[in-house]
């Protein structure tokens, strides 16, 4: 009775041990890198013009004789052959079904990560390149999961691959700049930034010579305050040196309550560098913001 027993404890556990293995080889995911690597795979990459979004062409043939979803991996950056145009960084993973010897032509969104470089022409070469590095990935991935409009997906990209004032990530829309937050945290954490370094966003004068000015024209931001007792309070920017170089409001009456004030300003031909927006009242300061140009 006993050895009956344990004969059929023994058989329970390798099926439960089979039935994990089954299930953890079920979860694992065929990339392409994998597909590549062990000759299942080919592939070629082709511009379609230009740098963002649906912009580059994927050929991918099946070489082997089983039906396969591969998955085309966030966090892949595609070379270009040319040095002086831009790779590309995919941000969408993709699950492709190719069947034995099938080809496919997919589009890939993916967005520049050299924001010095030429953008793309039509039919301009790319080589599968590999894996991007840990921090361009970790954002790939977390973009894959979150979508945001196209302008700030490469511009949340160009702060970690060209180093971009993590102001550039931002918009003149309240209700925008609050649904950004979990990226500005993210890149906030690759950058090694203080969370609060977000709270405000920067627009840029366009540059017909360049994708990226870097040279800011408007400041939109978002600050909370509360004034205890009934006081005037003013709203000053000042620079460095301590000089005041804009008053957004002077000597405002406030009844004691919690405010939330939207900051706009335009800081068109202000010289770069560091800028404190504060709140005074009672010859006391309430609250200070750092900001930079």
């Amino acid at each position: 009775m006993k050895k009956h027993l344990l004969f059929i404890s023994l058989i329970s556990i390798i099926v439960f041990t089979g039935f994990i293995t089954v299930k953890s080889a079920k979860e694992k995911k065929f990339t392409l890198g994998k597909g590549l690597k062990s000759g299942m795979f080919k592939a070629t990459v082709k511009g379609k013009g230009g740098h963002t979004g649906d912009c580059i062409l994927m050929n991918i043939v099946n070489m082997s004789s089983l039906d396969t979803t591969i998955y085309i991996e966030a966090g892949r950056r595609l070379n270009s052959v040319d040095s002086t145009v831009q790779d590309i960084l995919i941000v969408k993973e993709l699950p492709l079904l190719v069947k034995a010897g099938e080809e496919k032509e997919i589009n890939i969104y993916g967005f520049c990560c050299q924001a010095t470089n030429h953008s793309p022409s039509k039919d301009e070469n790319f080589e599968i390149g590999q894996m991007a590095d840990s921090n361009l990935i970790k954002l790939a991935e977390f973009l894959s999961k979150n979508p945001y409009e196209e302008s700030i997906v490469q511009n949340a990209i160009w702060v970690v691959s060209d180093n971009h004032p993590l102001a550039s990530v931002g918009s003149s829309d309240a209700v925008k700049r609050k649904e950004l937050r979990k990226l500005h945290t993210l890149l906030a954490t690759i950058k090694h930034l203080p969370v609060d370094f977000s709270w405000y966003s920067l627009t840029y004068k366009t540059d017909t010579a360049r994708l990226f000015s870097g040279v800011a024209d408007s400041l939109y931001g978002d600050i909370d305050y509360s004034l205890w007792k009934g006081s005037s309070a003013s709203l000053i920017v000042s620079d460095e040196r301590g000089h005041v170089v804009h008053r957004i409001f002077v000597d405002k009456f406030h009844n004691p309550n919690t405010y939330s004030y939207e900051v706009k300003m335009s800081v068109d031909g202000w010289p770069k560098g560091k800028y404190y927006l504060r709140l005074v009242a009672d010859n006391q300061k309430k609250l200070e913001k750092e900001f930079e140009l």
